[in-house]
């Protein structure tokens, strides 16, 4: 019986120590592919900083049922700005998310990184993607030097 327990155990560490770094691997490569995305998306949005969400409300997009039978609503967030990386400096904003009627919404409850656009009116979500990252140290300090370089374009993301 020891002998049995002692050969699974080995099993084991051996499964964990072949598979598990690459599982660790894949992890520091997804977040390297995370970091990557988030730079071409600061370069191509108006506004990025570390908010945090308040409150949420909506209200239906007003659009022609004719053009586009789906039904949308707005949904207009208020968030408190830690810091910003690119855009104007703000200490809480409100930015609209266009999604489906019937989709579920939710406020993060802790400080996140999120890309936007700006129009006159206000800040939005660009297309349908909500671009959010971590708030982690290496996310943070990549869209400070981000934030920082010239844009390379005109935003892409935001062209209406």
């Amino acid at each position: 019986m020891f002998k049995r327990i002692v050969f699974i155990q080995c099993t084991l560490i051996g499964f964990l120590f072949l598979y598990g770094t690459n599982i660790l691997a894949d992890s520091a490569e997804e977040e390297l592919d995370r970091i990557d995305q988030m730079k071409y998306v600061i370069d191509d949005t108006d506004y990025c900083a570390l908010m945090q969400d308040l409150s949420i409300s909506s209200r239906p997009f007003p659009y022609n049922p004719e053009e586009d039978p789906r039904r949308l609503k707005v949904l207009t967030y208020t968030a408190k700005v830690y810091e910003t990386y690119k855009g104007a400096e703000v200490k809480s904003l409100n930015y609209e998310f266009i999604v489906e009627a019937g989709g579920t919404t939710s406020l993060y409850s802790e400080p996140y990184i999120q890309c936007l656009c700006k129009n006159k009116e206000t800040y939005y979500v660009p297309d349908v993607v909500k671009f959010t990252y971590p708030n982690t140290e290496k996310f943070r300090e990549e869209a400070r030097k981000a934030g920082r370089e010239k844009p390379k374009k005109a935003p892409f993301l935001c062209e209406d």
